[in-house]
């Protein structure tokens, strides 16, 4: 009898033993050791990939970065998952955390992630402004960044309505670092034009600026005024 009873007692206890090894194995939290890339604009909308232990699918975890839930998480393996970035508040360092679904704990923070500013930029004179019979011809143009650039990077180009290119310096305005302007090396003749600015890389992400282009049209000089006859 007391053979029996030892022979259950041992049972439940390796069934006990069992069941807590599983709960613990459960509980067991997923780990971030690398993603790439390692940054994005605020915008979102960038894949990144996700590399650890522990990512279980079926259904997939939550991936959460900067606080705000990725999207289009998929697990590839137990140690690596695909997730879109979410749009960002503010630029700068981002955590990034896994949860596997119906658990209760979460990787600790990944803090190899940062947001950063799309480099964008303001022209001057305003030609989407401008009337359409034209503008007078402006001295030069003055293209502005939200941020600093490197100046090696920076492309500004203005072609003519046959596609040529006006002749034309540009340079960085020594006062003023984020502003640069392109001037003519002749006066411009009035006709179409477009304003082509590309390449600007931002100092702080290294991040390029999407090419942007504006068109203005510049009118034809008044003629004097012919003096009257004595």
């Amino acid at each position: 009898m007391e053979v029996m009873q030892m022979r259950y007692m041992t049972f439940i206890l390796a069934i006990v033993l069992a069941v807590g090894l599983m709960v613990g194995c459960a509980q067991k939290p997923p780990t971030i050791t690398k993603v790439e890339p390692n940054q994005s604009s605020l915008a979102g909308g960038t894949e990144i990939t996700i590399t650890g232990t522990g990512f279980k699918a079926n259904p997939a975890p939550t991936v959460t970065i900067g606080g705000n839930p990725a999207t289009g998480v998929k697990v590839i393996s137990k140690t690596t998952l695909k997730a879109t970035v979410p749009a960002g508040s503010v630029a700068g360092p981002a955590d990034i955390v896994v949860q596997n679904a119906k658990a209760k704990v979460k990787s600790l923070p990944f803090k190899g992630f940062s947001y950063y500013e799309d480099v964008t930029a303001t022209v001057s004179p305003d030609f989407t402004m401008a009337p359409p019979e034209g503008i007078e011809a402006p001295a030069k143009i003055d293209v502005t960044f939200n941020q600093d650039v490197d100046p090696a990077s920076v492309v500004i180009k203005v072609t003519d309505s046959t596609g040529a290119e006006v002749a034309g310096k540009v340079a960085q305005d020594a006062t003023a670092p984020k502003t640069f302007s392109f001037t003519p090396d002749a006066p411009f003749k009035s006709g179409d034009y477009t304003l082509t600015v590309s390449g600007a890389k931002g100092v702080a992400a290294g991040n390029v600026m999407t090419e942007m282009s504006q068109t203005f049209k510049v009118k034809e000089a008044a003629k004097p005024a012919k003096k009257g006859k004595k």
